[in-house]
């Protein structure tokens, strides 16, 4: 049902910027300037510090007819060699209210399961009340409220047992 295209190279920045530019309002939780491709290169290759870079993941998610429904980040082996960090999920606005972000998380978790991990979490804005339901909705739940993330913003970290 999606293909999962693991971004190595700049040839699909466009296709990925401009899913950001419909996504807008994700972006507006944290940030008052417009998204560019340099942000776009910036989300492919940051990490978290002393991360090995065969950890750090970054796709573009498509249809089978090769559209672009989604992005995904995530760094394996962090914050510990169990854990997988999610760290963007953005399923293009277009697509919402389909169920593919659901579909999307639970195709993730088998893979993570399959290849040994057993924890995974993520950082939501305080300010993305959607966001954290989605994520509580799949069965996360919050372990710290109220932290700074690494970029300065206040988030709620929530994990998910695999």
């Amino acid at each position: 049902m999606f293909q999962y295209l693991l971004i190595e190279t700049d040839e699909k920045y466009p296709e990925i910027l401009a899913l950001y530019e419909r996504n807008q309002d994700f972006f507006a939780l944290s940030q008052s300037s417009a998204v560019t491709l340099a942000q776009v290169d910036a989300d492919v290759h940051a990490g978290p510090e002393n991360l090995a870079p065969e950890n750090k993941k970054y796709f573009l998610i498509t249809d089978d007819n090769e559209t672009p429904i989604a992005v995904l980040d995530y760094a394996l082996g962090y914050p510990d060699d169990q854990t997988v960090f999610i760290g963007l999920l953005i399923v293009d606005k277009i697509f919402r209210g389909q169920g593919l972000g659901h579909k999307i998380v639970a195709e993730q978790l088998a893979h993570f399961r399959s290849i040994g991990m057993r924890k995974v979490r993520i950082a939501v804005l305080d300010n993305n009340p959607a966001g954290l339901a989605f994520w509580q909705g799949l069965g996360f739940e919050i372990i710290e409220k109220n932290k700074h993330s690494t970029d300065g913003d206040l988030v709620h970290v929530l994990s998910y047992t695999l």
